[in-house]
């Protein structure tokens, strides 16, 4: 007896079922909740696709610049640092950390090496403070001291800038030529 029960109840449901399909409004509703579905799907695929459109900016050089890429006797690979000595520039971060590239050295004072770089009629003047914690490094990645850097020689700096002087000082962690 409560098999048929069951059996009739599922019967029942099933027809419910098909009734409620078959109600033009329940249709209605279907069609709109599959058209909102695929626009939400097709706007997320297309935001997925132009995202790297606006995230990453070419960035635009007149030549090619070369790179130096080798292993040193440890066999690490060192980072690529371009050979051009043309190619200048400079970032500061918010954290006071800073990278330049492309700056001549103007004179060395004891642990002090001071340096400019000009863009048109600009000149920027960078001293830069060494410590023994200071890494000085050649193009090919191999150590060095600030003995082996000369008046003339075109070096690339990291390190953190000084917030307490009136001009750009950076407390040195790499110096290389």
């Amino acid at each position: 007896m409560q098999r048929i029960t069951l059996q009739q109840s599922r019967i029942f449901r099933t027809a419910e079922l098909a009734d409620r399909v078959a109600n033009p409004n329940f249709q209605k509703f279907l069609k709109m909740a599959a058209i909102s579905a695929g626009t939400i799907l097709l706007l997320g695929v297309l935001m997925f696709g132009l995202r790297g459109l606006f995230l990453s900016r070419p960035v635009l050089t007149p030549n090619p610049i070369p790179v130096v890429s080798s292993v040193n006797a440890s066999g690490v690979v060192p980072i690529n640092i371009p050979t051009n000595p043309l190619t200048l520039g400079f970032n500061i971060a918010n954290n006071g950390s800073v990278f330049v590239r492309g700056a001549r050295v103007t004179d060395i004072s004891g642990d002090t090496i001071l340096t400019d770089m000009s863009w048109g009629s600009t000149n920027f003047i960078w001293s830069i403070k060494t410590t023994s914690a200071t890494n000085f490094l050649n193009q090919q990645g191999q150590k060095q001291t600030i003995a082996d850097i000369k008046v003339g020689d075109v070096v690339m700096i990291t390190g953190k800038l000084e917030n307490n002087s009136n001009q750009p000082v950076i407390d040195a962690d790499v110096v290389r030529n």
